[in-house]
């Protein structure tokens, strides 16, 4: 398994990663940028306005970079959830606070991000975008969460025993079927974002049982840029 990582991680650093990496580092910048969420002797409507602005940055970058169909919905509409959510309950503070060990807590804010609703009464889940938003927040306590992600921990838990999974022939198949969650996981149920919490328990277990070091914000980013690439080499 180390070999395996370490040559994933070799490979994102390769030029047709280039893009994503340059995106990233775009992402870190916009997203440190906290003092919106910090200042509280201003006027209260410029206060709003200013938050309702830094938002909306975040979420049309995030949506751009990495396709989280917000578009249809509404991008404004999303960002001006969130910014309600801050303005209510000063979610930024609770991302940032978020302890990686408390799942119940973690799955609540990502529930209140994910869930939206348009003042024409339209309502929409976006788990995944939820997780990124969070996790770029505060990447020691969320995990991001794709189709990738979810498809490579079910392969390495359940194997490629069934056709779905048998097109993974990038990970060596002494690698899979090792049931390190101890049942069966599928698609179906990970999928879900009120399983969040179980879906950090799962990312949990698979680095405790293939030895990972994820101790540091560095070694975590290192294992999604490991789960996505193994995911995204499987749909070419």
């Amino acid at each position: 398994m180390q070999q395996l990582f370490e040559s994933k991680l070799r490979d994102y650093k390769k030029p047709e990663y280039e893009n994503y990496r340059v995106q990233e580092k775009l992402l870190e910048r916009i997203f440190n940028h906290t003092r919106v969420f910090e200042t509280a002797n201003k006027v209260k409507q410029t206060q709003e306005d200013e938050i309702l602005q830094a938002v909306l940055l975040k979420v049309a970058v995030l949506d751009s970079f990495y396709s989280t169909n917000l578009a249809k919905f509404g991008i404004y509409e999303v960002a001006k959830h969130i910014a309600e959510l801050e303005s209510k309950e000063q979610i930024h503070q609770k991302i940032r606070n978020a302890n990686q060990r408390n799942y119940g807590e973690l799955k609540n804010i990502i529930k209140q991000i994910a869930e939206c609703e348009r003042e024409d009464g339209e309502k929409k889940i976006f788990y995944s975008f939820a997780t990124k938003y969070c996790f770029h927040h505060n990447q020691n306590a969320f995990r991001i969460y794709d189709s990738f992600v979810r498809e490579v921990l079910v392969v390495f838990n359940n194997g490629k025993s069934d056709k779905s999974n048998a097109k993974f022939e990038n990970i060596p198949s002494e690698l899979v079927g090792t049931n390190f969650f101890d049942t069966k996981l599928t698609n179906t149920e990970l999928k879900d974002y009120t399983n969040y919490d179980k879906l950090l328990k799962v990312i949990d277990k698979f680095t405790q049982y293939y030895e990972i070091k994820n101790e540091t914000k560095e070694h975590r980013r290192d294992l999604d840029h490991f789960l996505w690439i193994l995911g995204k080499e499987s749909k070419r």
